[in-house]
């Protein structure tokens, strides 16, 4: 799978990701806006976790659940930043053409 986010006039590919992966994850854990789409580029066997289903196994260990979710909003910050820095380069690059 390719995980792929718009940018400008243009998608871009952030990532390849292969058996055993996941993704939607922060969405689910931080409630946030889904950022990017992900694209099957061969066939591909999904199992779906809903949001009742993650949050019952976290609430299982309360700690764990916190820490998870901890981890979840500081990759999303993180990837916010990332994604605002390509774009401020995508931006300077074109200024100088």
């Amino acid at each position: 799978c390719q995980v792929r986010k718009g940018q400008r006039d243009r998608e871009v590919v952030l990532r390849e990701m292969g058996p055993g992966e996941v993704f939607g994850e922060t969405a689910l854990l931080t409630s946030g806006a889904r950022t990017a789409s992900v694209h099957a580029i061969t066939q591909v066997r999904v199992l779906l976790v809903t949001q009742d289903a993650l949050e019952r196994e976290l609430s299982n260990r309360h700690w764990l659940g916190a820490l998870v979710r901890a981890l979840a909003v500081r990759f999303s910050e993180a990837d916010q930043d990332r994604a605002s820095l390509r774009e401020q380069l995508a931006e300077a690059l074109e200024r100088a053409k």
